[in-house]
């Protein structure tokens, strides 16, 4: 099927992040449908992706890609194909993480991870086959040849980073300064590229790109700075997985590392710095980012549930 041109007016939504979010999941949920179909796969290879694939996650990084692009005046079926790869990107790395060798994990989003259904050498070959698919999802797509390119160069050297943070993960990185460098690499690169995404897609000048892709990787590592807390503090049904990921696996944590104090200062100097950021850019692109706020406010309520008494209510 052909992926729909409607214009889904900013006005209907207003600043409700719940409705969009869900507008853009079940887009989204079709078009990888739509899209995996198209390319034949063997058929357990095939049962390993969609496995992965649906239902998904919170797709926060097309999320942030396509409130960003709407909140700028651009058409949410636009940021489609780059949705796309990014979601596959992002879910091949969960495959790959989850693996026996890496983390080994046998729960995510509350059910079976991928290696202990299909077992581990199809997971490996399906988190692969997915890195190839997310760049197909640009080049087979009505992309501009252009703009596909400058996608893909994001997409890809993101990638590149989150591996290089893999193995920094893995090294045990210890010290603020590595943690942060380590979030930076293997969650903030993703988020860059998605913001990144959005700009490129509205033809931002390349001064904008980079300070959207700089405003993802702020956010990135907020965003894993309340996962590491949702994972040391936070339930199993918050967490989606049996018990602590990171104690069981003597990874080291801001919330491991410091007192629960100190991290909550760390948290909030990353979280005051990151609305600011988003304040700036604002300004300078003279437009409201009333639904990205939206998905910022979300990431605080989980925070919230979980550790009360990080957030600082002055923000």
């Amino acid at each position: 099927a052909a992926m729909s041109d409607k214009v889904v007016p900013i006005d209907s939504f207003a600043a409700d992040i719940f409705g969009f979010s869900e507008y853009l999941q079940s887009l989204l949920d079709q078009e990888l449908l739509n899209f995996i179909a198209r390319h034949a796969l063997s058929s357990k290879l095939a049962d390993a992706v969609h496995y992965v694939l649906f239902p998904g996650g919170k797709r926060i990084r097309p999320l942030c890609l396509a409130t960003l692009l709407v909140d700028c005046g651009g058409n949410v079926v636009s940021a489609v194909p780059a949705a796309l790869s990014l979601e596959l990107l992002h879910n091949a790395s969960l495959i790959h993480d989850d693996l026996p060798a890496l983390d080994n994990d046998e729960l995510r989003r509350g059910r079976a991870t991928c290696h202990k259904v299909f077992g581990e050498a199809t997971a490996i070959l399906a988190g692969d086959c997915m890195v190839s698919l997310a760049n197909m999802a640009l080049v087979d797509s009505t992309v501009s040849p252009a703009l596909s390119l400058e996608l893909s160069a994001w997409h890809s050297r993101a990638y590149f980073s989150l591996c290089d943070g893999q193995q920094l993960d893995l090294d045990g990185a210890a010290s603020q300064e590595a943690l942060l460098e380590l979030h930076a690499r293997k969650t903030g690169a993703l988020f860059g590229a998605s913001l990144a995404s959005a700009a490129l897609i509205l033809q931002f000048s390349d001064e904008v790109v980079k300070q959207f892709a700089a405003l993802g990787q702020d956010l990135g590592i907020y965003f894993q700075l309340v996962d590491d807390a949702l994972d040391q503090f936070g339930s199993d049904s918050q967490r989606g997985r049996a018990g602590s990921s990171d104690s069981r696996n003597d990874k080291q944590t801001l919330f491991r590392n410091h007192s629960e104090y100190d991290a909550g200062e760390i948290v909030n100097g990353r979280r005051s710095s990151l609305y600011s950021a988003v304040g700036q850019l604002e300004k300078h692109v003279q437009r409201s980012f009333t639904l990205f706020r939206g998905v910022l406010d979300s990431l605080d309520r989980r925070l919230e549930d979980c550790l009360p008494q990080v957030l600082d209510k002055a923000i």
